[in-house]
């Protein structure tokens, strides 16, 4: 692993100390921002 890869997932696991947050970015950036969370 490159000097800067093991820097950016130090970075990463400092500043996102919750997986959920990421799993919830990732979630938001994957679909609309306007789709409704409740289920139809």
């Amino acid at each position: 692993m490159s000097k800067s890869e093991n820097y950016y997932q130090e970075l990463m696991s400092h500043r996102y100390v919750s997986r959920r947050g990421l799993f919830r970015a990732f979630v938001s950036a994957a679909r609309p921002v306007t789709t409704p969370i409740l289920p139809v």
